[in-house]
């Protein structure tokens, strides 16, 4: 097993960002992280896996962004890190449906059982980090490590967001509304 393979604690992955990034964008194989350490205020999400652009390269239903890179741990990270706080804030923004804004709350509060899909995409000339949440132990969540889970209708467990690394912000927020 290589190090892009090891099942990482939060603090271990943070500490190991920088070393490790070079290594995660060369490989096509998938990183896992674990994320379940508490980063101050709010807790991010449980679990983390980093799936490839190969691996996603099939599913279409992103509308204009495109699977086409292998995002270095350390962006991963990054995203992981602000995700609470992009979460507590958001609502606050002009551009945020009322509808999202009334789930947000529950999102930052469920964020510890939370598990997180991390894609690297690009749109236009920016690149991306495709967060795609899912509620952790959900039967609809099997297999979350190994492949990506699309789950339409299931309710606002199951919401999406893309980390911009270049100047740091978060855009594309979904939330699955259910029926």
């Amino acid at each position: 097993m290589g190090t892009a393979d090891t099942i990482l604690g939060m603090a271990g992955l943070l500490a190991l960002s920088g070393w490790m990034s070079g290594c995660c964008s060369q490989r096509p194989d998938p990183t896992a992280c674990q994320a379940a350490s508490d980063l101050g205020e709010h807790r991010t999400v449980n679990s983390c896996v980093v799936l490839s652009a190969t691996q996603v390269a099939q599913h279409r239903s992103w509308r204009d962004l495109d699977a086409s890179w292998n995002p270095p741990t350390n962006l991963v990270a990054q995203a992981l890190r602000h995700l609470p706080t992009y979460l507590k804030n958001v609502g606050h923004e002009p551009r945020v449906q009322a509808t999202y804004s009334r789930q947000l709350p529950g999102l930052l509060e469920r964020l510890p059982d939370t598990v997180c899909q991390a894609i690297g995409v690009s749109y236009g000339s920016k690149q991306g980090v495709f967060l795609n949440c899912l509620p952790a132990g959900d039967s609809f969540s099997e297999g979350w490590r190994q492949r990506y889970i699309k789950v339409y209708d299931g309710g606002p467990r199951f919401w999406s967001v893309v980390y911009l690394p270049e100047n740091g912000n978060f855009t594309r927020l979904h939330i699955d509304l259910g029926y």
